[in-house]
């Protein structure tokens, strides 16, 4: 999975994460739990305010979720459940792991409880320490090796300034491996003490391994750097390929200016969008960033008791990319805000998809502050197809027009399978 909470501990970018990513009742969504294993490090809870945030926390999801029967779950048999245990007296870390196991039973990938700030995942207590950095690096891993891939750095962070890029694979950290056997990646691989260096064991497809020493420092401006480039097909067109990580509410921006530079020297014959990586972010950022290839109706905004026009535009055409011809790469790292562009422009026909089946979670959360500093993020609406709006995506994904088995790892761009798929695409279409 990407990790971006192991990359950063500046704290505004913590904060940032927690809007970016998984807010959205302003426009914005997310898909990512918090474990339930807590270490406590706040004031006791009395009794009176654990039954305060138990009953608003219940309430938020009677009153508001967006399947009526609670996903198949008896929500009235949980409260008296919860109550009772939460009512036989729990200390504040035993309330907490109760309310994240709670809003768990739903069951549905999306709705979680988030504890206050000052309450952290056990294993994950570097992500608050001031004292510690990160090189600046978005990353995942990939299940059944021990090492991780850089899908991008961030702007002017101690891994681009060592001339780290996107897709070089980190095998070991100070000769360490990044990931377990199963490909989880270790919480604390790549953070540090401020001012200390880390030695890096990096590889790029094809080449011979080397090693790079970084240094831990703060990314006071965490800003991703967009990877893009033009390719060329046996017709000798020219193709613009851009990687769209996430949506970080920069991403519009960046794209915009990819296109802008990609198309400088000639006008561009068509385009690949990369969103093998990209986990969704700031609903906001990704309509503006659609808006630059369609506009309109691309489907519904579906919440338990009402149906909305899902919009997009007025078209923002960027050097003609309202009319480019459209490959967007998918991928199972495919979800939230990305399936709902990719899904959107396939639905449309504005746009071909070749890869893998996506995540599969399309759900739009609402966002709750609770007193204490908790934060309860509920599903509480879904996405539908304007020409499909019996297709409910949530649990199945996205299947692209062409599956092509190609993960983002293991080579360059110009080797990649997909890519090569999606350039014989646009050079017969």
């Amino acid at each position: 999975m990407v990790n971006l909470f192991n990359s950063l501990r500046h704290p505004r970018f913590i904060l940032l994460l927690f809007w970016l990513t998984l807010f959205v009742s302003c426009g914005r969504n997310g898909s990512t739990r918090i474990p339930v294993t807590i270490q406590s490090t706040s004031t006791p809870l009395t009794l009176s305010m654990q039954l305060k945030i138990f009953e608003y926390t219940w309430k938020a999801v009677n009153d508001d979720y967006l399947y009526p029967d609670f996903n198949g779950v008896n929500w009235e048999a949980i409260h008296e459940e919860y109550r009772q245990k939460i009512a036989s007296g729990l200390s504040t870390q035993a309330f907490y792991e109760a309310m994240a196991y709670m809003i768990d039973q739903l069951g549905d990938n999306h709705s979680y409880f988030s504890p206050p700030m000052g309450i952290v995942p056990v294993g994950s207590q570097l992500v608050d320490d001031p004292s510690y950095g990160s090189i600046g690096v978005l990353h995942m891993s990939v299940p059944g090796h021990r090492y991780t891939v850089i899908v991008t750095t961030f702007q002017g962070s101690p891994a681009e300034e060592a001339g780290l890029k996107f897709r070089d694979m980190i095998l070991a950290v100070d000769g360490n491996p990044p990931a377990n056997k199963n490909g989880n990646l270790i919480t604390s691989s790549l953070r540090g003490p401020l001012g200390t260096s880390v030695t890096l064991t990096v590889q790029t497809p094809g080449q011979e391994q080397r090693n790079i020493e970084v240094m831990y420092r703060n990314i006071d401006n965490p800003i991703l750097t967009v990877p893009y480039q033009v390719l060329t097909t046996l017709n000798m067109e020219r193709i613009g390929y851009i990687l769209v990580p996430d949506f970080d509410i920069t991403m519009d921006s960046q794209v915009k200016n990819a296109l802008i530079t990609l198309s400088a020297d000639a006008p561009l014959d068509g385009l690949i969008l990369d969103f093998r990586t990209n986990k969704g972010g700031n609903l906001d950022a990704m309509c503006r960033t659609l808006s630059f290839f369609t506009e309109g109706t691309i489907g519904y905004r579906i919440s338990r008791n009402d149906k909305r026009y899902f919009n997009i535009g007025p078209l923002n055409n960027i050097y003609g990319s309202g009319q480019l011809p459209l490959v967007l790469l998918v991928g199972e790292s495919t979800a939230s805000a990305a399936e709902i562009f990719a899904g959107g422009l396939q639905d449309t026909q504005r746009a071909f998809l070749i890869g893998e089946t996506t995540a599969g979670k399309v759900g739009i959360l609402n966002a709750y502050k609770i007193v204490d500093g908790s934060y309860l993020y509920i599903l509480h609406a879904s996405f539908r197809p304007v020409n499909h709006p019996d297709e409910d995506w949530n649990g199945v994904g996205i299947t692209p027009d062409q599956i092509v088995n190609a993960p983002f790892d293991g080579s360059i761009v110009e080797d990649d399978l997909a890519i090569q798929e999606a350039l014989k695409y646009l050079d017969q279409r």
